[in-house]
C-alpha cells in the first residue's frame, strides 16, 4: 500500500483504501496498528523528518491507547478522521496538541463476538 501524506486529505485517502480491503486483511491492519502504532503510522505516512522525531517522542502508553481506539475502529469499518490543520497557526503557544476523540460503544458475548459502534477523531492543534 502506499504511503499518504500526513493531512486530513491523506488519512480519509488512507482509510477509504483500508476500508476497500477484503476483511482478512483489513483485520491484520488493525492488529498491526493495535500492536505497534507508531511504527503502522510510519508504515502509511510519508512523514516530514521532525514528524518521524516527535513521533518517537511520544508517550508509548499515549500511543497505546490511540492504536486500540484506531484499531477498534478499524475492525468494525467505523469513522475514523484525522483533523489537522495544513499549516501552524501563529498561536500563543509553542505546542502542538494531540487529542483522541472516542465514542465508541462496544459489546460481546461468550463466543468471542465483539460488536462495535461510534467513531474516532485524533485532533491535532497547536
Amino acid at each position: 500500500m502506499e504511503k499518504f501524506p500526513f493531512t486530513s486529505e491523506g488519512a480519509a485517502e488512507l482509510v477509504a483504501a483500508l476500508y476497500a480491503l477484503p476483511d482478512l486483511a483489513l483485520q491484520a491492519e488493525a492488529a498491526d496498528a493495535n500492536a505497534d502504532f507508531a511504527e503502522w503510522l510510519l508504515k502509511h505516512f510519508a512523514f516530514e523528518p521532525s514528524q518521524v522525531v516527535y513521533l518517537g517522542s511520544m508517550s508509548p502508553t499515549l500511543l497505546s491507547f490511540m492504536g486500540a481506539q484506531v484499531a477498534m475502529a478499524m475492525r468494525h469499518r467505523l469513522p475514523l478522521t484525522l483533523v489537522k490543520p495544513l499549516t501552524k497557526a501563529a498561536a500563543l503557544r509553542d505546542s502542538k496538541l494531540i487529542e483522541t476523540k472516542s465514542n465508541i460503544d462496544t459489546d460481546g458475548d461468550g463466543n468471542g463476538g465483539e460488536h462495535a459502534s461510534g467513531s474516532v477523531s485524533i485532533e491535532i492543534s497547536y
